[in-house]
């Protein structure tokens, strides 16, 4: 039986991946935080056959600290090394490190992100996350089987930041002046996800793919609220806005990076590869967001 260790395993991925795991028959090791900067690392590696590095520090999270693009550059790449300098020690096989498809631009070219397109990061968070590739490629691919995997935004119960943002104004009965925000996006379910963690941890030569995926339907932001409000049994209630209104609007309020996510168009191609590994998003978007909604429901409760 395989031994997955999991970093980050607290948090909004991990918690859902250690339960897949678990559920598939793997044994789940679960990586304090705290312990990836310290000296025993590598003993509670040790036995381990793969290791799926979550560990990050997420872009749109508040930090308390001084130098916020210090800190993303600590725990970003800083983190990454310590990981894999401590499965070399500890003799892992495998390491699979979670990117983000916004290491290839803010906005996708007209057929959308793909295998042949270049890095583009655009902000603080999204360098962090292409030099901890760079970083992986260079100094660990002869004695680590890494494998890179580029989501784009991750939602499902429980999700943070931008899906949050957009749940909490689907939930609320205001008209939104979201109606002309049709700019197609991937978005990727967190089961979606989980599901393909799996497949990399079984297959028997990954040796360093870098996978894009996504959910199989792209949706946009009109999209999206009308899908958050239809699960919540709402009207849709969107306002024809032209969209640079919005954009000025957000931008007098202090949100402009909150813009290129509403008006521009994000979507990835799945890379060829996950054919080969035999992988198909096995949730449909929609219903993912039946899902997402039913477990945050009052009733419900977050599962």
């Amino acid at each position: 039986m395989a031994t997955i260790a999991v970093t980050g395993s607290s948090g909004f991925v991990g918690r859902q991946f250690c339960q897949v795991a678990s559920r598939a028959g793997f044994l789940v090791r679960p990586i304090p935080r705290a312990a990836i900067g310290g000296a025993d690392l590598p003993h509670l590696l040790r036995g381990v056959d793969c290791v799926v590095h979550l560990a990050a520090r997420a872009h749109d999270r508040p930090a308390s600290v001084d130098d916020p693009i210090g800190a993303l550059e600590a725990d970003n790449v800083g983190l990454t090394q310590r990981v894999a300098d401590a499965c070399r020690v500890a003799g892992v096989s495998r390491l699979i490190f979670i990117s983000s498809a916004g290491v290839l631009g803010r906005c996708s070219p007209p057929g959308g992100f793909s295998d042949a397109s270049p890095p583009a990061p655009h902000d603080a968070y999204t360098r962090s996350k292409l030099a901890a590739e760079e970083l992986l490629r260079t100094h660990y691919a002869e004695s680590l089987d890494t494998v890179i995997i580029r989501p784009p935004l991750v939602y499902g119960p429980g999700a943070k930041g931008s899906f949050s943002r957009v749940m909490k104004l689907a939930s609320t009965g205001w008209a939104l002046p979201l109606a002309a925000m049709t700019a197609p996006r991937s978005l990727i379910s967190v089961r979606n996800l989980c599901d393909l963690l799996l497949h990399v941890v079984r297959a028997s030569e990954v040796r360093g793919l870098c996978l894009l995926a996504a959910d199989a339907e792209t949706t946009s932001v009109a999209e999206l609220v009308r899908f958050l409000r239809a699960a919540g049994g709402r009207p849709p209630r969107l306002l024809n806005v032209p969209p640079a209104l919005v954009a000025a609007a957000l931008v007098l309020a202090g949100r402009r990076r909150d813009v290129p996510g509403l008006s521009m168009p994000f979507v990835v191609r799945g890379s060829a590869a996950l054919a080969e590994l035999g992988w198909v998003p096995p949730h449909r978007l929609q219903d993912e967001i039946l899902w997402t909604v039913g477990c945050e429901s009052p009733v419900g409760g977050v599962h």
